[in-house]
C-alpha cells in the first residue's frame, strides 16, 4: 500500500508466510468497498505489527483464517451496512426508505434487520453468479501469490 500516484512501491512482508482470506466486494454500480482481511490466529496478537492498514478496511482473525458467520456479521456491520445507510441518506426523502439487496454465498439474517435482502447463491452456482467470482478475485490471488513470492508483479494483457 502507498498513496496513489507513487512510481514504485516497496513490498513488505516477502517472508511472512501466513495465509489469509480476502473478501472483496462491488457494488452493481461498480464502487469496490473496503475489503476484509482474515489473518489465522486466536487473539488480536495474530495480526501484523506496524501495517497500517486504510481505516475502512475491516481486518480480523480465525482459528483458520476461513471465512465464517461471525466474520461475515463483522464485515456486514462494518462496511456493507454503512455503505447502504449512506447511500440511503443520500437519496431524496420519500427515497431514502428503500430496501437494498445483496448477493452472498451464505444466508445472513442479519442483514434482513436492516432492511437489507440476501439474495442467496445456491451451491455450484457462484462462478455464475457473484460477478467478482467470474472477473476479479482468480486472477488478485494469482498476483497476490505471484507478487509475495517473487517481488515482482505479473503484467496482464490489455484488453
Amino acid at each position: 500500500m502507498d498513496q496513489q500516484g507513487t512510481q514504485q512501491v516497496s513490498i513488505s512482508g516477502l517472508d511472512d508466510k501466513r495465509q489469509i482470506t480476502l473478501l472483496l466486494s462491488v457494488t452493481k454500480a461498480g464502487t469496490l468497498l473496503p475489503p476484509q482481511l482474515i489473518y489465522a490466529g486466536k487473539t488480536n496478537r495474530c495480526l501484523p505489527k506496524g501495517v497500517n492498514f486504510p481505516e475502512s478496511w475491516d481486518i480480523t482473525y480465525t482459528e483458520s483464517h476461513w471465512s465464517n458467520e461471525e466474520t461475515m456479521i463483522q464485515y456486514a456491520n462494518n462496511v456493507i451496512i454503512p455503505y447502504i445507510e449512506d447511500i440511503r441518506e443520500s437519496l431524496p426523502l420519500t427515497r431514502g426508505n428503500q430496501s437494498a439487496i445483496t448477493i452472498f454465498d451464505v444466508f445472513l439474517d442479519h442483514l434482513k434487520k436492516h432492511d437489507i435482502i440476501p439474495l442467496f447463491v445456491p451451491a455450484a452456482c457462484t462462478d455464475k453468479l457473484q460477478s467478482l467470482d467470474l472477473s476479479v478475485n482468480d486472477s488478485t490471488k494469482k498476483n497476490s501469490r505471484h507478487t509475495f513470492t517473487t517481488g515482482t508483479h505479473l503484467r496482464y494483457p490489455d484488453h
